[in-house]
């Protein structure tokens, strides 16, 4: 079906072209392409009103062939339209239909970068009052012994998503953690320093309650 075939190329064309950048940025660019896409319907407003009423009183002038007692419309869309077969009109409504389908895709795409951005300033609304206060070292140590365990979603985390997890839940940034990684294997002496302290200070509070 020629829309179809429009519609594919209208959404190539736009996402091909779409900016980087904010989400406002983003939003105002798609806005755009939905009024450039309307100003078509208001310069064939006529054909347009008679399309959106589902009329058919004038179906015989717009779609059988040799009528001469109309206008030549001058969007004959030939790439889409087969000549043998079409009227002049037929790559119009082909157009409705076709960029009435784009159209819905980009009000589509707006509402998840609506949704995006809600999402986005939730998260930033709601931010952890807790601070990391000790070596950075010690939690990547930490972080890594977590995901070799796989205690966390049972072992389907990566290692960048539970950092990043950390970071945010501590405010603390970690920078290269996989280098810091490195510097831990590399240690010649007492790979597992901070975990052998936290496993240290636990059993002291623990015989310090039971007396």
């Amino acid at each position: 079906m020629a829309s179809r075939l429009i519609y594919y190329i209208r959404v190539f064309n736009i996402q091909t072209k779409k900016p980087q950048g904010s989400l406002k940025v983003k939003k105002k660019y798609l806005n755009n392409e939905i009024q450039k896409l309307e100003y078509y319907f208001f310069d064939n407003l006529e054909l347009y009103q008679y399309f959106k009423r589902k009329e058919s009183n004038l179906d015989k002038q717009y779609f059988l062939r040799n009528k001469q007692n109309i206008r030549i419309h001058t969007d004959s869309f030939n790439s889409y339209i087969d000549d043998d077969f079409a009227t002049n009109y037929e790559a119009t409504f082909t157009k409705f239909i076709g960029y009435e389908l784009v159209i819905q895709f980009l009000q589509n795409e707006i509402k998840k970068l609506v949704t995006e951005q809600n999402f986005k300033s939730n998260s930033e609304s709601i931010k952890s009052t807790l601070n990391w206060t000790g070596n950075k070292v010690g939690l990547v140590e930490l972080i890594y012994a977590l995901h070799t365990a796989g205690v966390i979603n049972n072992g389907a985390v990566d290692i960048k998503e539970l950092a990043s997890a950390c970071e945010r839940g501590l405010n603390v940034d970690l920078g290269d953690y996989y280098r810091t990684f490195l510097e831990i294997r590399s240690r010649k002496m007492n790979n597992t320093k901070f975990i052998d302290l936290l496993k240290a200070t636990l059993v002291n509070r623990i015989e310090e309650s039971d007396k």
